[in-house]
């Protein structure tokens, strides 16, 4: 049976939920966003910075979403290897530490607790015509990352949606993770373009 290691689906580790988002009250189209990287390159160095951005009109089903927000679900990993070659090499990227972020559109939904400086989701709202979001990280320290998006919702006053993306790029960098006896995904799977993975050096 193939087994995807991916840092999205932490929860191979059971470090996050595979389940989809809550889909009761749905009553608009799903949204799914392109996100575009720049430099779009398997390698980077400290102290680089890495843009992320998408944007899609607030226009669905022919209603213009004005209020409510939101959210693409994320899993930023980080593994010490370069390439990345053992399930066991992981932990969430934390900022201060292994990342800096600059917030150019949209804002960032944080996870709670000891884990607060980790990115939980990437969230947005209606700003004129379009839901917009954009990010720029700095990289602080050395390794393979793995930025990874999973399916949530927009909620407003005028519906609710499931909103997707995935990474528009030719290659996500599959061949970072090399772990003994374990298959990556192909382009034909869905995760594939989940992901966009980065190796850090010194």
């Amino acid at each position: 049976m193939k087994v995807w290691i991916s840092l999205l689906s932490a929860c191979i580790f059971g470090l996050a939920s595979c389940e989809d988002p809550i889909t009761e009250g749905i009553t608009l189209s799903e949204v799914e966003f392109s996100f575009s990287v720049h430099p779009d390159t398997t390698y980077l160095s400290i102290g680089d910075t890495f843009l992320l951005s998408a944007s899609h009109s607030n226009t669905i089903d022919g209603i213009k979403l004005t209020d409510g927000f939101g959210l693409i679900n994320v899993s930023f990993g980080q593994s010490q290897k370069i390439p990345k070659n053992s399930s066991d090499d992981f932990e969430f990227a934390r900022k201060g530490n292994d990342f800096e972020i600059v917030i150019k559109d949209g804002d960032i939904d944080w996870k709670s607790g000891s884990i607060s400086n980790v990115i939980n989701a990437f969230k947005t709202n209606s700003v004129g015509d379009s839901f917009k979001m954009s990010y720029q990280f700095i990289f602080l320290t050395p390794g393979t990352y793995d930025l990874a998006i999973s399916p949530s919702f927009y909620e407003g006053s005028k519906g609710k949606g499931r909103w997707s993306g995935h990474f528009n790029v030719q290659d996500p960098h599959w061949d970072l993770v090399q772990i003994p006896g374990v298959e990556n995904p192909t382009t034909s799977d869905y995760y594939y373009y989940n992901h966009y993975l980065i190796a850090v050096t010194e």
